[in-house]
Formats: C-alpha cells, sequence, structure tokens
C-alpha cells in the first residue's frame, strides 16, 4: 500500500474545495502548511492534485517523505491528527468568513508568448538521455545536470541544452514555464513563486495545459557518463 503525501501553503488551502469531496483524504493542518495523504490515492485524486499548487511525497512504512522526482527520503509526514477533508473544509470555513470576503486564488494559465527567450530545462526520458551523455564530450556533460524519475522521465538543467528530443522550458526564478508560453495574469515571477507555494530549493516545472509539479534541487546530480549509466541501470535500461 503506498501513501501518498501532499504539502501546501495555508493559504492556498482554500483550493482544496475541488477534492473535499474524495472520501479517502484526510488534512491535518500544521502552522503556515497544510498536509493531505491519501492511501493508494487513484488516477482522479493524482490528477486533481497535478492542478494544485503542492509539493507531491510518497511516505515510506516509517513516515519518511519521499519528494516526487527525487529518492532519498527528506524529513518526515506530520503526526497528526489527521482528519477527513470534508470535515475540515465545513470547520474552516464560517471560520474565514468572520474576517471578511476571503482573497480569491490568482487564476494562472499559460498562454503563447511571443517573446523568445533561452531554455535551460529538458524533459526526455532515459533512453535517449543515455544514448546522448555516454557519448557526448565532457566539456557539454560539464554544465550539466540531471535528475530521473522511476517511470523514466530525466529533467536536465544546464546551458546549452544537449540537442536531443524532448520538452523545454525557460526557467524564472524557481519556475520553468515551457518554452514558447508565459502565464497570465503577468505578475512578477516573485508573485507566482507565492501563488504556487514553490519553497526554497525547488523548482516549479509548468507545462502547456495548466499542469504542474515541483521538481527538488537535490534531486539533481553533476551530468557524468558514470552518473548516467548507473541511473539508468537502475531504471531497467541498459544502453
Amino acid at each position: 500500500m503506498t501513501t501518498f503525501v501532499w504539502k501546501m501553503h495555508r493559504d492556498a488551502s482554500e483550493l482544496l474545495g475541488a477534492v473535499r469531496t474524495q472520501p479517502s483524504l484526510e488534512v491535518c493542518p500544521e502552522g503556515d502548511t497544510v498536509w493531505i495523504r491519501c492511501e493508494d490515492a487513484n488516477d482522479e485524486i493524482q490528477q486533481a492534485f497535478l492542478q494544485l499548487p503542492v509539493v507531491h511525497s510518497i511516505a515510506t512504512d516509517d513516515g519518511q517523505l519521499i519528494k516526487r522526482g527525487t529518492r532519498v527520503p527528506h524529513g518526515y509526514v506530520a503526526e497528526g491528527p489527521w482528519i477527513p477533508i470534508a470535515q475540515w473544509i465545513e470547520v474552516k470555513l464560517p471560520i474565514a468568513g468572520l474576517s471578511g470576503i476571503a482573497p480569491s486564488p490568482i487564476p494562472v494559465e499559460l498562454v503563447r508568448s511571443e517573446t523568445f527567450e533561452t531554455p535551460q530545462l529538458l524533459k526526455t526520458n532515459i533512453q535517449v538521455w543515455t544514448q546522448y551523455a555516454v557519448a557526448a564530450p565532457r566539456i557539454r556533460l560539464d554544465r550539466l545536470a540531471f535528475a530521473a524519475r522511476a517511470d523514466g522521465t530525466v529533467f536536465v538543467w544546464g546551458e546549452p541544452l544537449p540537442p536531443i528530443f524532448g520538452k523545454r522550458f525557460v526557467v524564472h526564478g524557481r519556475v520553468a514555464v515551457e518554452a514558447g508560453w508565459t502565464w497570465q495574469p503577468a505578475v512578477d515571477v516573485g508573485v507566482l513563486e507565492a501563488v504556487l507555494a514553490i519553497d526554497p530549493g525547488y523548482l516549479a516545472v509548468m507545462e502547456e495545459g495548466g499542469h504542474w509539479l515541483s521538481l527538488a534541487d537535490e534531486g539533481f546530480v553533476q551530468a557524468t557518463r558514470s552518473a548516467v549509466r548507473t541511473t539508468s541501470e537502475e531504471l531497467g535500461y541498459v544502453c
């Protein structure tokens, strides 16, 4: 059984209204943070949280957290108490109403950009990345770092990016937006980071269609031939 854990800033917690009818979700408010957990989250729940400004993690049996896109445990899930999400939202809404009208979350959407910007992040797969890296000159790899996910997705970060198949992103502060797109409303990137509740040490990756995920800086390692081969073998791909 897999325990899915999401963490978001409390200021954005009203967005949880979109999933409040999911009976398997539990919530644990802790200071400025709201934790949400679910045993064996189905596809509907996982897709719903891809639309929310949360940090995605998996909890091990002893409560350690492994953030999405990484393999190393980082901290522990909140001890509780945990309450059903519908119960927590029912209690919270009347209290918020006492201080006036709560501000609406800023809707963020991606729109086509007419400005060309050099991308610094590439999303590809382990096969394509390995085939390139094992033959690439060291001077090209020295400028790159990469992170791999269990499903074989690889993110390559640096400049210049390798000329291989994949989706490219332009990095603004702690937010990477798919090349050729920009966000609306056109607020400062610092405001966007706050809206997405991006913690220091993380990078939000936004794709066309509004999907986004967060990557931990510590999940990236220097690109070397040996590091790429080792990762490739761990993921079951042999070049």
